[in-house]
């Protein structure tokens, strides 16, 4: 028989930053839940995963396990948000949504904002639905007028021209993740960018680093 636990203030934002950004692995758990040792943070992921609360997925080799709220742990924790937990995770997306906490972790510090005034993409697309444009920003910071992209694959020279000029516009800041300062979508982004003076880029691994560090 599962037996219902008593919540914490950290368990519910746990299950609802699972819910905002689709997936976290443990050592961004461990970062938004504010716990001091791995053994902290193993003990309280597996009670909840226990609870059917939180659930364990290992996707693809070399990628850590990831965890993600279930429909029950929304229920019990009441959350407060539109967005339903993930039901699975593509093969092709995890890295990259995995790469987007790591810059939302890197930002809190070097912004100074916290996950709470953040909007992620899956919260953008809910609230405005259908009448959405094609694409969407991962993280749009609306206090400061920000917007951050994570790119970590080739597009369309055209395309990418588009996205940058419309969020340019749009906002203030424009904040580019990409990997590689020497390789081929770096400089091609870099090329682009340097017609507009919004626009900035920060190497992935210098937040990979940072957000593994913590």
């Amino acid at each position: 028989m599962i037996k219902n636990i008593v919540m914490t203030q950290r368990d519910t934002k746990i299950l609802l930053e699972s819910i905002r950004w689709k997936l976290l692995l443990a050592r961004q758990i461990k970062y938004i839940g504010g716990f001091r040792s791995d053994n902290a943070l193993y003990r309280r992921l597996r009670i909840l995963i226990d609870a059917r609360y939180l659930k364990r997925l290992y996707v693809i080799y070399g990628v850590p396990a990831i965890y993600i709220t279930t429909s029950r742990g929304k229920k019990m924790a009441g959350l407060d948000t539109m967005l339903s937990p993930v039901s699975n995770v593509s093969p092709v997306y995890i890295k990259h949504d995995i790469c987007v906490v790591d810059a939302a972790i890197y930002l809190t510090q070097l912004l100074n904002v916290s996950f709470s005034e953040m909007q992620t993409e899956r919260e953008i697309r809910k609230k405005q639905g259908y009448g959405l444009p094609e694409h969407v920003p991962d993280i749009v910071i609306p206090t400061q007028g920000i917007c951050v992209e994570v790119e970590l694959t080739q597009k369309n020279d055209e395309r990418l021209k588009k996205i940058m000029s419309d969020e340019y516009r749009k906002y203030d800041r424009v904040i580019y993740v990409v990997p590689n300062a020497s390789g081929q979508l770096y400089r091609k982004i870099k090329n682009i960018a340097n017609n507009y003076p919004a626009v900035e880029i920060i190497e992935l691994e210098v937040i990979e680093k940072y957000a593994k560090g913590l």
